[in-house]
């Protein structure tokens, strides 16, 4: 689904008989079903990502970030799905757009490929991590919407974590508290500049083809 495009989840409606005469009628109530509460889901670009982080988080990236000898012999994999991710293709790794953690591209597409509501309490139905349903752990922080699912937490963060997080009664998600995923988001920082570099590097060859054409021209012209 477009990023952009929005679906309504209606409940399905009750029909009742009012011509029939039901003896338990003095017992009988309808409350109708609260609608679903549909959010639109937002993405901004890695640049702007970059902006808006603190001057401290930013400068621990840099103190931390994996270099570019060591994103390309290492594996990559997805936090989401855990596959193994083609990082060295611009395009197949994105930016998670609330995490800001690696996310492969078919799971990019699954995270926007419907409508993100919420229940009746006002959390949201489903994993803020890989969009999908399961055993979801809620953010005790106020106003704050976000699930996640425990399946997410074992594989980025170990056994551990989630027992710790099971256990603890105001636990604040990582959303609210991206402390506890840091090394995740270094590790996109990372992916981040090594394509920077990718980028720059296909740049400077463009360009040095562009000017021995040139050469060669004027060359011709000069003969």
């Amino acid at each position: 689904m477009d990023e952009s495009t929005s679906i309504t989840l209606n409940d399905t409606a009750m029909v009742v008989d009012l011509t029939k005469i039901d003896d338990c009628i003095d017992d009988f109530s309808y409350e109708p079903k609260k609608e679903k509460q549909e959010v639109p889901m937002y993405i901004i670009s890695d640049e702007e990502w970059l902006r808006s982080l603190p001057e401290k988080e930013r400068s621990w990236y840099r103190s931390n970030v994996t270099t570019i000898e060591e994103i390309e012999t290492r594996t990559i994999v997805c936090t989401a799905c855990f596959k193994q991710t083609n990082h060295k293709k611009l395009g197949e790794v994105s930016r998670h757009p609330t995490l800001n953690v690696p996310l492969c591209k078919n799971c990019k597409n699954f995270y926007f490929d419907g409508a993100w509501t919420k229940d009746e309490e006002g959390s949201f139905e489903f994993c803020g991590w890989c969009a999908q349903g399961g055993e979801l752990l809620l953010c005790a922080e106020k106003n704050c919407p976000n699930s996640f699912s425990s399946r997410c937490i074992k594989r980025n963060l170990g056994r551990s974590s989630l027992s710790q997080i099971e256990n603890c009664d105001d636990w604040k998600c990582f959303e609210c508290k991206p402390k506890q995923i840091r090394e995740q988001r270094a590790l996109y920082y990372s992916l981040h500049k090594y394509w920077q570099s990718i980028i720059t590097k296909e740049e400077e060859r463009k360009g040095r083809g562009q000017q021995l054409r040139l050469k060669g021209g004027r060359k011709k012209s000069e003969s």
